[in-house]
């Protein structure tokens, strides 16, 4: 009996130890196998400033292992960590935030250190203690361009509280904006009424944000109009036409109003003109025939459908394109993978005009849900307009179409679900531009227009008076087509 009771607490001490063993080799083995994988520990914090108005507050840490070039590493395990809090243990994370004062809070594991967080306690009320403000044009008024006796601009502050959120509506501090001088409490459609750098900021309290500036310009001779003639080519299949010929006199004429800045008059680019470009309904054939409908030519085909960008459809266009120094072509037929395209215009020396060798024209698919709208992206497009936003993820911030007054921003595809584009400081704001693919899309701003008219004034390929092709007329001559020329939406 003795020595039975003696056997049991040694069996027990011995069965303890191989489990301590155990359990330390184990962890032996995470660390091991942790440190093979793991170069740096990155540490973030839901909250890094506390007021005093709370006793005690519970820190959010959130850890990110990268290994040796920079790279998230996701593990299945993880071996103990630790969080030091001013360089002692902590075991709940919890902080004393009943003064003022500053902590110093990093994460261990094994012998890997993370970096250090500063959490700061501050005697502040949490409604109204304002740790910066920002100024910004509005969301439909970005571009930091405007025109003098033309623009009206509109000014936001956004107030961002101690903690660095910005301020809940319902605690939203008063301010107001100061324009040129001028202070406003509602600072909306605000006048240009001056050229030159026109500075604002915003101010609450004793709090003032940076001074911003916009860029006021005047605006030059646009009362020439340049009238172009159009051709419709309506593309079927014999006696299946299902686009109507009576519609398209109303859709030029809401493209014209499109052009002439008149059309969806609602929350305008505060750098939107009238771009002095009309377009017509031809009338006579390319053999100077009157033609019975203005502006129309019947196309019959067996093909269906028309791929955009294939080279089934860019044969077709180029076989029945029209001499372009005498329309506009403008193709009504059946499009796949888009809703329209059209082709930038091409810039030759005078005396060095090939035959032409691509094609110059537009075109709209029948069942698109708004054709003049189409018709005056894609004739944007035709009269050397690209497209506002940028699709280099690489290089958030750059201009997309090189225009200083239009709103550029990353497109990505995130677009169609959140419908706001956000710029590169991660602001969202409401699209205007006409070569955009969302928002209202009214307006064409002062730029745009001004390299409309540069290329209606200067292209030899289009029907213009001061056009090379009109000044010296010629015979049409078609080259051959080069389908390494692809189009644009």
């Amino acid at each position: 009996m003795k020595t039975q009771k003696r056997t049991i607490p040694v069996f027990l001490f011995i069965f303890s130890c191989l489990a301590i063993f155990a359990c330390s080799n184990l962890e032996d083995e995470k660390l091991t196998e942790f440190r093979n994988q793991v170069a740096e520990i990155k540490i973030t914090a839901y909250d890094t400033v506390f007021s005093t108005i709370s006793k005690t507050q519970t820190l959010k840490i959130f850890p990110e292992f990268l290994n040796g070039f920079g790279q998230e590493v996701f593990l299945e395990e993880t071996p103990k960590q630790l969080l030091y809090i001013n360089d002692e243990v902590s075991r709940d994370f919890i902080i004393d935030s009943s003064e003022e004062t500053e902590y110093a809070v990093y994460l261990k594991i094994g012998n890997l250190k993370s970096n250090t967080l500063k959490i700061k306690v501050m005697d502040v009320s949490p409604t109204k203690y304002i740790s910066r403000i920002e100024v910004n044009m509005g969301d439909s008024t970005f571009a930091p361009y405007a025109i003098n006796g033309v623009s009206k601009v509109d000014l936001n502050a956004r107030i961002y509280d101690y903690q660095g959120r910005e301020f809940t509506p319902t605690n939203y501090p008063k301010f107001s904006i100061w324009f040129d001088g001028v202070e406003y409490q509602n600072p909306r459609d605000i006048p240009i009424e001056r050229s030159g750098t026109i500075p604002f900021y915003a101010i609450s309290g004793e709090n003032k944000s940076e001074v911003k500036y916009i860029i006021s310009r005047e605006k030059p001779d646009l009362s020439r109009v340049y009238s172009l003639p159009v051709i419709f080519h309506l593309v079927g299949r014999p006696n299946s036409y299902q686009f109507k010929s009576e519609e398209i006199p109303g859709i030029l004429e809401k493209t014209n109003a499109h052009f002439r800045n008149e059309q969806r008059p609602f929350r305008k680019s505060h750098n939107a003109v009238e771009s002095g470009i009309q377009f017509t309904l031809a009338l006579t054939d390319t053999l100077g025939n009157l033609l019975e409908e203005p502006g129309i030519h019947r196309i019959e085909t067996d093909v269906i459908v028309f791929p955009f960008n294939s080279d089934l459809t860019n044969k077709f266009v180029f076989e029945h394109l029209w001499d372009p120094e005498k329309y506009v072509n403008v193709f009504i037929m059946d499009l796949t993978k888009a809703g329209g395209f059209a082709n930038y215009p091409r810039e030759y020396p005078a005396d060095q005009v090939p035959p032409l060798n691509f094609n110059y024209m537009a075109a709209v698919d029948p069942t698109s849900s708004n054709k003049s709208l189409t018709l005056t992206h894609e004739l944007g497009h035709f009269l050397g307009l690209r497209h506002i936003f940028n699709l280099d993820e690489n290089y958030p911030c750059e201009d997309g179409d090189g225009f200083p007054d239009t709103e550029s921003y990353l497109r990505n595809k995130d677009l169609f679900t959140y419908h706001l584009p956000i710029f590169c400081n991660g602001i969202p704001f409401f699209s205007t531009n006409q070569m955009d693919y969302v928002g209202v899309r009214n307006s064409f701003t002062l730029d745009q227009v001004l390299k409309m008219r540069e290329v209606v004034a200067k292209n030899i390929y289009l029907p213009a008076i001061d056009s090379k092709g009109r000044v010296e007329p010629g015979p049409f001559v078609k080259g051959t087509l080069d389908l390494t020329v692809k189009a644009i939406e």
